[in-house]
């Protein structure tokens, strides 16, 4: 009996390891998707406009701080994911203008709950990745707080030179929740929207 109950311990530590291992290779793929699309905008303004181009890059060292600051964490607090993606949104805002419009809902009791670090930005990227953003097709997405669920939703505006796929950024999301969470997210794809339900984890 000894010997089984030591062999169970041994498993249950080597399984912690291995997932432990995996959330390290997710994380790693998200700073250099994150840099690259960044470096892409930061690229594009400078020959557009210089002095958004200086707002832009003080405020992706902002982000960069954020990142720097969690790149160990597992979770964070709802509240310091929010205040991460407002950086995020303002320097879509200066790309944009009013053409890509993130409305939030006051996250109120819900600041201490966790959530997966990144995981806002990454979708919101995805939403831009895969859709037209203009005068004439506008973008909004909300994010609101449901069941324990926060709640993305974006209208769809697909482009046309990019096959309909969410692999990337979500699939991430998707297996680190796994690794750290018994409630699955929840994808919703129709013709006119997009939503991704993400699950809100306790603080204990």
């Amino acid at each position: 009996m000894k010997r089984l109950v030591l062999a169970e311990k041994e498993i249950q530590k080597a399984k912690h390891e291995a997932d432990r291992s995996k959330f390290e290779i997710l994380k790693s793929q998200i700073n250099p998707h994150f840099l690259f699309n960044s470096l892409n905008s930061l690229s594009s303004l400078i020959h557009t406009d210089v002095d958004k181009a200086d707002e832009f890059t003080n405020k992706l060292s902002k982000i960069y701080r954020y990142i720097l600051d969690h790149q160990d964490d597992e979770m964070v607090t709802l509240k310091e994911e929010m205040e991460f993606i407002d950086q995020y949104i303002y320097l879509q805002s200066i790309r944009f203008d009013d053409n890509f419009l993130v409305e939030i809902e006051d996250i109120g009791k819900y600041e201490s709950r966790m959530i997966i670090p990144l995981s806002l930005q990454l979708i919101l990227e995805n939403v831009l990745k895969h859709n037209v953003v203009s005068e004439r097709k506008r973008i909004v997405v909300s994010v609101n707080i449901v069941d324990d669920y926060i709640v993305i939703k974006n209208n769809k505006n697909n482009k046309n030179n990019i096959a309909v796929s969410h692999n990337v950024g979500l699939k991430n999301i998707i297996s680190r929740y796994e690794l750290v969470c018994d409630k699955n997210c929840i994808i919703e794809n129709s013709n006119a929207d997009f939503i991704v339900k993400l699950p809100l984890i306790s603080e204990n």
